[in-house]
């Protein structure tokens, strides 16, 4: 009778952990598709030999896989928020083929400047001269316009990308007090850990962080340089967003808990993310460029300066058909003059568009009578146009900010300017294409360590039904037996 008791038990029991297997594995099955969900599984305690004890629901957890997957979608973040700000720069100025770029268009102004200096008294070929100058310096100040805008927009996503990280730090603490209190069914806590699982991923697009599990599944988050973003509770991350920008502007630093983590003075800065990215775009590849223009605009305006024509030189050098708002002071050589790209016009001296005299080009005089170079109105005068053609080859100082050749040309200048943001551009396409390699690789080692796979999880539920059919004849039989012990008494 006693063997026959232990039998019944053990066979409800078994039934009963079916029954939880069962719906353990419908749940798995539901949420194939949540990226955010960890398989859960299940693992029968035995009875002392009676049958199932209880059953066991645990995640499919992987720390070491979970935390390579965070470290690459920093990472990956961070290149391509670089990409996209070059893209957006190279749609308009990087591309020396398209007519409109800088480079393009100072090709094009030294091309008509030779053919001026070949015909002298041509009108036709010096109005295109002007033509060709007028366009080259609204190519630089639109060229100055949308790297500002550029820097803008990364302040601007600067701004949004901290509010993020504010907002996930919030939800992280709901379900990690959730998880510390241990309130709930084990399924219940199972989905507070994927929650936090899944902020933690979300988090990693914006900065690099790493994590410590402590008592009570407690977990704290740090940024990887060290600064402390949730400890039992969020720390705030700060940043005053820069509403208005110009090509000096220098935007502002985030903050977290108070500690600086951007910027060049720094002891515990964010290593990667999209964060790092926005910085990099507004502070350091973005400024570099406009160091570069501004310096091929400060370089015109050094060309083709003036000089004081007189038997005994006494005035100083001035602006000839390059100008700009520092007038009539010419910019120091080698020293870039910022923004200065967005403000170097052609002069109204010599635009007819402006009523100016185009010849002025030709003979000097520009900025007076002292500086005029063909005093007797020679219409077949060309050393003037020879020597400007000749300046924008001669060999001149450039800032080393602009991080290419500090002495050379300003044709090569331009040139080198052009090579520099193409190969950051490529390097950028290499950086951003080999993080997006490296990423799907880690989510898939992640996805298949924790993920739910179909077959398995189908093939799971026809070895619980087979196991549920026998368990099912088993009580059966018991029953039967019992039946009949009955009868017998």
């Amino acid at each position: 009778m006693m063997n026959l008791t232990a039998a019944l038990n053990a066979a409800r029991s078994s039934l009963a952990a079916k029954s939880v297997q069962t719906a353990i594995v419908a749940e798995n099955i539901g949420n194939i598709d949540n990226p955010n969900f960890v398989r859960r599984q299940t693992e029968s305690v035995s009875a002392g030999g009676f049958g199932v004890g209880r059953v066991s629901v645990t995640r499919a957890d992987n720390s070491t896989l979970l935390r390579e997957f965070l470290g690459v979608t920093s990472q990956t973040t961070e290149k391509q928020a670089i990409l996209n700000g070059l893209t957006s720069l190279e749609a308009t100025i990087g591309d020396p083929a398209l007519e409109g770029s800088p480079a393009a268009l100072m090709a094009k102004f030294q091309n008509s400047l030779q053919s001026y200096a070949t015909l002298p008294n041509d009108p036709v070929v010096a109005s295109n001269v002007v033509q060709s100058a007028v366009d080259l310096a609204a190519s630089l100040n639109s060229a100055s316009q949308t790297i500002t805008q550029t820097r803008a927009q990364a302040d601007a996503d600067i701004g949004r990308s901290v509010d993020r990280v504010n907002n996930l730090l919030e939800q992280f603490h709901t379900a990690n007090q959730a998880i510390v209190r241990g309130v709930g069914s084990a399924s219940e806590l199972a989905g507070h850990l994927d929650s936090r699982d899944a902020v933690l991923a979300k988090l990693s697009e914006e900065m690099d962080i790493s994590t410590v599990t402590r008592s009570n599944n407690d977990v704290a988050i740090y940024a990887k340089g060290g600064a402390v973003l949730y400890e039992q509770r969020p720390r705030l991350v700060s940043f005053q967003a820069t509403p208005t920008y110009s090509p000096s502007t220098v935007g502002n630093q985030v903050y977290i808990d108070g500690v600086p983590v951007t910027g060049d003075v720094i002891t515990m800065g964010i290593g990667s993310g999209r964060l790092k990215g926005l910085v990099a775009l507004r502070d350091d590849v973005s400024l570099t460029y406009q160091n570069q223009i501004d310096e091929i605009a400060r370089g015109l305006i050094e060309a083709f300066a003036e000089q004081d024509q007189s038997a005994s030189p006494s005035l100083p050098d001035v602006p000839g058909m390059f100008t700009y708002p520092g007038a009539p002071a010419i910019p120091a050589s080698g020293v870039v003059v910022t923004g200065i790209a967005g403000q170097i016009t052609v002069s109204t001296a010599v635009n007819p568009a402006t009523g100016g005299d185009v010849n002025l080009i030709r003979d000097g005089g520009i900025s007076g009578a002292a500086y005029n170079y063909n005093p007797t109105g020679n219409s077949g005068f060309a050393d003037r146009l020879t020597q400007l053609f000749e300046g924008l080859n001669a060999s001149r100082s450039f800032d080393p900010s602009a991080q290419t050749e500090v002495t050379t040309s300003l044709t090569n200048f331009s040139s080198s300017s052009v090579s520099w943001f193409e190969s950051t551009r490529a390097r950028a396409v290499d950086d951003a294409g080999y993080q997006m390699a490296l990423l799907a690789r880690s989510s898939e080692s992640l996805s298949r360590a924790t993920g739910v796979d179909l077959d398995t999880e189908l093939a799971k539920m026809m070895e619980i039904e087979r196991s549920y059919e026998a368990s099912a004849r088993l009580l059966s039989t018991i029953d039967n037996m019992f039946s009949t012990l009955l009868n017998s008494v």
